[in-house]
């Protein structure tokens, strides 16, 4: 977190209690400090699952995962933008919600990137189309676990003008699921 002044400027006050030579208090200093940065080799990353162009990608060694979404654009439609997944070496160790991000601007939980990390996008999840008296009309991705007062947080809530005594639902069921559900 420092700037390369600042980090000269500690890499003097550590080393100079070391070599006298190096502080011009004790006299002429011999010994001297120079920091530069040098060019940093981008890491190598695999992109695998629902993307449009799965493969090897280049990206800079600063890279996060929520920043890798840039170098391949992202998931394909039928991707999930609510799982988002790093593995390395063979165990997942981290994943985003890019909703969170989307909504609120957070980035607290994205992991940064390593040399062959694999990004994987898995099939997007249970799929919501919301249209009428909400704030953002549109097709979202709802977690397993989320439900109906999720959906509205997501899309802004209602509109002043909405009537909330009323809503009209209509849900797709699987034909396996119709005779669990009670449907025909």
């Amino acid at each position: 977190g420092l700037n390369l002044k600042q980090l000269e400027e500690k890499f003097f006050q550590i080393l100079s209690k070391v070599y006298s030579t190096l502080n011009p208090s004790f006299g002429e200093p011999t010994t001297f400090i120079d920091i530069s940065l040098g060019y940093l080799k981008p890491l190598r990353i695999i992109v695998l699952g629902d993307v449009s162009r799965p493969g090897a990608y280049s990206v800079s060694h600063s890279a996060s995962l929520l920043t890798s979404l840039y170098y391949f654009q992202g998931p394909t439609y039928m991707g999930s933008l609510r799982d988002i997944q790093l593995i390395r070496n063979g165990k997942k160790i981290g994943n985003i919600d890019f909703y969170e991000y989307l909504m609120d601007g957070v980035t607290s939980n994205d992991p940064r990137l390593q040399l062959d990390d694999i990004v994987f996008i898995p099939p997007r999840g249970k799929t919501i189309s919301i249209r009428g008296q909400v704030k953002r009309e549109g097709i979202y991705e709802l977690k397993e676990d989320e439900g109906l007062e999720d959906l509205l947080n997501i899309v802004g809530g209602v509109k002043q003008t909405a009537y909330v005594n009323r809503a009209q639902i209509k849900r797709i069921v699987s034909f396996n699921e119709r005779a669990r559900v009670g449907m025909d």
